[in-house]
């Protein structure tokens, strides 16, 4: 048993020293200037961004997931303007 986490611990830890963490802030000031954040995907990270947006949600940011019915209208520029893209990184 304790050989199996000691994978997964190392797992983490390869792809977290494998990871470029250089545009991060930029990422944070971007989600923090928003003044709405749309999110979408499939499957599984479907599900991972829906709870993404939720978790901003309870940060007190505007945040949706493209398909749910609490999705606000876009209006005539799409998604242009004032949504924060997630799909530019």
């Amino acid at each position: 048993m304790s050989l199996k986490y000691k994978n997964v611990l190392n797992e983490i830890n390869k792809t977290l020293e494998s990871s470029d963490f250089r545009d991060l802030e930029s990422f944070i000031h971007k989600i923090l200037g928003a003044k709405k954040i749309i999110v979408f995907g499939a499957g599984r990270v479907g599900l991972m961004m829906k709870t993404f947006a939720m978790r901003l949600n309870h940060l007190g940011l505007e945040s949706y997931f493209v398909g749910e019915m609490n999705l606000p209208a876009t209006g005539g520029g799409g998604f242009n303007g004032y949504w924060f893209r997630f799909w530019e990184y």
